[in-house]
């Protein structure tokens, strides 16, 4: 949430709600989050997986690749938990 925080406020882009798909296991944590730091330009998590309108997505490492053909590019890994934050790209193409 920190990575994505930081990415948000360096695009210093309007405070829209910005959306994060994510696998349903990461939602609770996510939520917390949002609502513990007042991420309130975040739209509210949901468990509902992917979709189209995602900004971000937070996916298990192996799940990566098949997400980079959705024009998203990796922002930050998490060997710890073995996770990605993707970003989708401002032209639509993916990459790293």
């Amino acid at each position: 949430m920190a990575s994505m925080e930081a990415d948000h406020n360096a695009a210093q882009v309007s405070n829209d709600h910005v959306h994060i798909g994510n696998n349903w296991l990461f939602e609770p944590a996510m939520s917390y989050y949002r609502d513990v730091w007042k991420l309130h330009w975040l739209a509210p998590i949901d468990r509902n997986g992917i979709a189209q309108h995602d900004t971000y997505r937070y996916v298990f490492q192996g799940d990566e690749e098949e997400r980079s053909d959705d024009g998203f590019t990796v922002l930050a890994r998490f060997p710890e938990s073995g996770t990605v934050l993707l970003k989708r790209s401002p032209n639509g193409h993916s990459g790293e």
